[in-house]
């Protein structure tokens, strides 16, 4: 009998500076596991434990991933997106999970989720470094979130909550897989039930994958927020400046921050062109406010860009 996984609660970084909560739940049921997280936050800090290898193959799963942007990039197009020998995506179990979540959010009155190709991607990454790592939860081997993931890897996004479900499962008896065994399994654990029927998100993106006997899923719940006209550079330098939308769904744009590794900002302004200062830290994360009354503004996620 394999060993089981952990599994908790909902992971949920928000668009509120200032609070912080995590709430864990444990359950334990044979060949499977399931696990969510969920927290108040500004993404916290995340160190770099990134160290030298010398290797063939960047794609060596006993290597740490890069957490430096451009080549986190470029190691998820190259270990993640393209064909894996032995991890295969389920596409077809991924469009029945999708539509069984609209059911549930239509039975509780809810309006439909909308297919999140982004959120799709960050999913992705997370369930193939899962399988190519041998580990289940909501940080990578080097502390990355999901809201970590969203901002590297879709340069022009910018979203507001975000939570996060995993579950994993292995075939055997006397419990055989089929193609919604994961969302079942999900919708068992009241945490992750009230991720699906929470009316802040408004997109989810999601996936499934398959290393021989041994499934996970990922499910992305965002609040979509709209996109940059101009994607952000993975890489910016002091001196540098883009503009930002006048609007971002039917909310004004009203300034921005900078943020910088530990959460204090390291510029900000009240206008729509952000300006690069310059400064002593290798990673910015941009944060846009977005009005939500006359008086009052949202501080929402943007991209994340290293800074040299």
């Amino acid at each position: 009998m394999p060993a089981l996984r952990r599994f908790g609660q909902t992971d949920f970084p928000p668009v509120f500076v200032s609070l912080l909560a995590v709430i864990s739940l444990f359950l334990m049921e044979p060949f499977s596991a399931v696990q969510a997280e969920t927290a108040l936050s500004v993404s916290a800090s995340v160190p770099d434990y990134s160290r030298s290898h010398t290797v063939e193959s960047p794609c060596d799963p006993t290597l740490d991933i890069p957490m430096s942007i451009t080549p986190y990039v470029a190691y998820a197009n190259l270990c993640v997106f393209s064909d894996q020998e032995d991890i295969t995506a389920l596409s077809g179990d991924e469009i029945q999970m999708f539509n069984r979540l609209n059911e549930i959010r239509e039975a509780n009155g809810l309006p439909r989720l909308m297919w999140h190709p982004g959120a799709a991607r960050a999913a992705r990454m997370h369930g193939v470094d899962m399988m190519k790592r041998d580990y289940f939860a909501h940080a990578s081997l080097e502390g990355l979130r999901a809201s970590d993931r969203l901002r590297r890897l879709n340069r022009r996004e910018v979203f507001g909550v975000v939570a996060e479900n995993l579950a994993w499962f292995r075939d055997g008896y006397p419990q055989t897989y089929s193609g919604l065994t994961l969302q079942r399994q999900l919708e068992q654990s009241p945490k992750h039930y009230k991720s699906m029927v929470d009316g802040s998100y408004t997109h989810v993106g999601l996936s499934i994958v398959r290393q021989g006997d041994t499934y996970i899923a990922v499910q992305v719940f965002l609040s979509s927020e709209g996109q940059l006209e101009v994607p952000v550079p993975s890489m910016v330098h002091s001196g540098d400046g883009f503009e930002l939308p006048p609007r971002l769904g039917l909310r004004e744009v009203g300034g921005w921050r900078l943020v910088d590794e530990t959460g204090a900002i390291v510029a900000k302004g009240y206008d729509r062109i952000v300006r690069i200062p310059e400064i002593q830290h290798k990673r910015l994360r941009l944060m846009i406010l977005a009005a939500e009354t006359p008086t009052s503004y949202l501080i929402l996620n943007g991209p994340s860009a290293d800074y040299q």
